[in-house]
């Protein structure tokens, strides 16, 4: 079965929704006082951007490290590299059977986005088109 690259644009789209969602919980741990929740939510929100930046970085679209500041933290990356193949198994798992993301999107459009990603580089890595 051929499985469609993701467009550069489709995982930068991606991405910045992530982000944006990670900057409305930290805003709402502030209000609210409850940021180790924040802090927590953005932690599982940052193993699905990881895949991304893996995603862009293997499709050769650029670096991880395009998505980054001054100051982030490179460990979570590379704790994700050094067993990417069965995170990404794990993570479709996730959002075939209870995505996180579905109480904040419109039909399914982040998971089904992050599905189609996340099954072309499982496919791109058992086929050995890509490496990592």
């Amino acid at each position: 079965m051929e499985v469609k690259k993701p467009s550069s644009g489709d995982i930068k789209s991606l991405i910045d929704i992530i982000s944006h969602i990670q900057e409305k919980f930290s805003e709402i741990g502030v209000k609210t006082g409850d940021t180790i929740v924040a802090f927590q939510n953005n932690k599982m929100l940052e193993a699905f951007k990881n895949v991304l930046f893996f995603a862009w970085e293997k499709y050769k679209y650029g670096w991880h490290s395009d998505f980054w500041e001054e100051g982030d933290s490179m460990i979570d990356y590379m704790m994700f590299e050094v067993n990417a193949e069965n995170i990404i198994s794990d993570l479709i798992i996730v959002l075939k059977t209870k995505s996180p993301f579905e109480l904040l999107e419109k039909d399914g459009a982040i998971t089904n986005g992050l599905l189609s990603v996340y099954q072309s580089l499982q496919t791109d890595l058992q086929q050995g088109k890509i490496k990592v």
